[in-house]
């Protein structure tokens, strides 16, 4: 539906007469936020805020009501009192920088379309004057990472025959996509290229509305305490826990725990040198919103914690939900879809990302035939995309609390720019 497509924000206050005397700052502020006032966010699952509250629409899109983005829209916090303007969240898990070009500047609603119809529906991009964004992610494979270094394996059919990588081979292909040189001292010069034509292609929508549009562009967070010992000694890999299956995994070792922050360390670079590269334009505002800080002492492998601790307050990100069942409606489906696909579906172990592999997979699979495996469900709360594939899929993301710090840090920085 429409509505559940177009959020209506409580971002603005229509003023009901003007003062005679002249507006103050804020009042103008408020003045120019009226009801006409109108925003887009963009990006990929850490905007989409997969697992967080409650999921809204976007089936594979995974579009969640506790998203970063709706909690600015929202704003409970209440720094912009009021009522009034318009929010389109055109945001999609799964989306590389070239996704957001192609598939979240609709002109109107979208209800099928590519990479395929389990991306639908899809709200239009509207007419902002300013907006938010995430994107980077999936351009260097870190849902690969999850695959083959955090969980050794993403249950079906999130896997969908998904060839393993060893987590030392995975991690070199994650580097090669992230830096430039062995030495992994510079971004990758392709990856900011990349995310730099995502901005300059927001930037050139947004000023079609605005003579002084407005965009903030967010990080990513370092996963890991990477000092404290403990963990040295844990694995999170899904058939390990919370019982060990007696097998050989990956630990989270201090090595490999900075490891990961430098790849998340080397992202925020490749961001921030493609923010910069917009930056000074007279028709324009592009930030840098760098969320790292929000995390200190919200990180996995904190001193005193007991990974994987589920049930950890503090925590910035999701655990996967071990010892749940790993089957439901459809599941045998797809692994059906799996096992007659997956020999001839294309991978390069040195190239091919998970993302990637995974469209391919979904093209395979039958709309139809997927909702007739679903429709013998007894329960009618059940949801697929949200208790099969969304609840599995949250790891490694913004629980609520983190998303609201992001949310906070976003709406400072735009008061900044409306003084």
């Amino acid at each position: 539906m429409i509505d559940k497509l177009i959020l209506w924000s409580t971002l603005v206050a229509p003023l009901l007469a003007l003062p005679a005397e002249p507006l103050n700052p804020r009042d103008e502020f408020l003045r120019k936020r009226s009801p006409s006032f109108e925003w887009t966010a963009w990006g990929d699952s850490y905007a989409s805020g997969v697992g967080a509250g409650r999921y809204v629409d976007g089936r594979r899109c995974l579009r969640y009501s506790e998203a970063y983005p709706v909690w600015i829209n929202d704003d409970p916090d209440k720094y912009l009192p009021g009522s009034g303007g318009k929010f389109n969240n055109v945001v999609c898990s799964g989306a590389k920088g070239k996704d957001v070009i192609d598939y979240q500047f609709y002109e109107t609603d979208q209800w099928a379309g590519k990479p395929n119809p389990e991306y639908y529906p899809r709200p239009a991009v509207g007419k902002p004057t300013m907006g938010t964004l995430t994107v980077g992610g999936d351009d260097i494979d870190f849902p690969g990472i999850l695959n083959n270094c955090i969980l050794e394996g993403f249950p079906p059919p999130m896997n969908g025959g998904f060839k393993t990588r060893t987590c030392d081979e995975q991690r070199e292909v994650s580097w090669a996509l992230l830096a430039q040189t062995p030495e992994h001292d510079k971004p990758n010069n392709a990856l900011v290229a990349e995310i730099d034509a995502v901005i300059k292609r927001i930037v050139l929508e947004g000023s079609k509305n605005s003579n002084r549009f407005k965009l903030y562009v967010t990080g990513y967070g370092q996963f890991f305490n990477d000092q404290d010992p403990y963990c040295d000694g844990v694995t999170f890999a899904r058939t390990a826990n919370p019982n060990p299956d007696g097998k050989e995994h990956v630990m989270m070792t201090r090595e490999l725990r900075k490891d990961f922050n430098a790849m998340s360390r080397m992202l925020n670079k490749a961001i921030d040198e493609a923010v910069k590269l917009n930056s000074g334009s007279k028709t324009s505002i592009v930030k840098f919103i760098d969320i790292d800080p929000l995390l200190d002492g919200r990180r996995f492998c904190e001193p005193g914690i007991k990974e994987p601790d589920q049930n950890n307050g503090l925590a910035g990100f999701f655990h996967y939900p071990y010892n749940v069942k790993e089957e439901g409606l459809g599941v045998d489906y797809l692994n059906q879809v799996a096992a007659r696909s997956a020999s001839s579906l294309s991978w390069d172990p040195k190239r091919t990302l998970w993302r990637d592999y995974m469209n391919e997979f979904w093209s395979k699979v039958d709309e139809q035939e997927l909702n007739k495996a679903l429709g013998g469900d007894a329960n009618a709360q059940y949801n697929f995309w949200s208790d099969t594939i969304g609840y599995r899929a949250r790891i490694f993301h913004p629980q609520p609390k983190l998303a609201h710090l992001i949310y906070q840090k976003v709406v400072e920085e735009y008061l900044k720019d409306e003084k």
